[in-house]
């Protein structure tokens, strides 16, 4: 398994990621946040969605490191159109939101994830974009022609219960510089709650051996 334990400074925006709280015990029932905050010049929409998971910190580890098979699994209402490693822990990927029924509005981006705490107790990650410039090469072949996402951060934080399952935060923030704030916080909460959920059922689907084995990152 890769795991990179780097502190939170210098691996992703702390500014924007520290906004919202990390829960210790879950909702009565899944819960999503909006905020909004500023980094490096630049305006961002901030969302955090909460809630209890069956499953624990060690089996959300064995989804959330392979990325780069998100798009056999994911809902395709979703958006996740294409995800690829590129090296490491850095990937790209493409996403397709409808919009009403009547447009799609696609991104590229290339998370760059970083490991920052995984036991038995607790699974803490982060991504932020990379540059584009820096992987325009390996990048190529998948280009669409999409606008890239240039800017972006979020991450995951997994805590175990006492009493089994875990306690489970997402959080990801959007540039809003180019589209107004209350669209953004709009579509966040839109997508965000029904992408986490995915996210819980194939971590379970896992748990439960009905995935078979999958591949060591790494």
């Amino acid at each position: 398994m890769l795991l990179m334990m780097i502190p939170v400074s210098l691996a992703c925006e702390s500014a924007l990621l520290s906004r919202f709280q990390t829960p210790t015990e879950p909702p009565a029932e899944q819960t999503i946040r909006t905020t909004t905050g500023s980094a490096g010049g630049a305006n961002y929409v901030g969302a955090q969605v909460t809630f209890r998971s069956p499953s624990s910190p060690r089996d959300w580890q064995r989804v959330l490191e392979h990325p780069e098979l998100q798009d056999e699994w994911h809902p395709k209402e979703l958006g996740t159109e294409r995800v690829e490693r590129i090296q490491g822990t850095d990937f790209y990927q493409r996403t397709g939101i409808s919009v009403l029924g009547t447009f799609t509005i696609r991104r590229q981006v290339i998370p760059r994830i970083r490991w920052l705490e995984m036991n038995d107790d607790v699974l803490r990650t982060c991504w932020y974009a990379g540059n584009i410039e820096e992987f325009r090469e390996k990048v190529k072949a998948w280009d669409d022609g999409s606008p890239w996402q240039e800017r972006g951060y979020g991450g995951w934080t997994v805590r175990a219960l006492a009493g089994g399952g875990s306690v489970v935060a997402y959080q990801v923030w959007v540039n809003a510089d180019m589209v107004p704030s209350s669209f953004v916080s709009w579509a966040v909460t839109r997508t965000l709650p029904k992408l986490v959920g995915a996210f819980d059922a194939r971590v379970a689907e896992l748990a439960g051996g009905a995935a078979g084995k999958v591949p060591a990152a790494p």
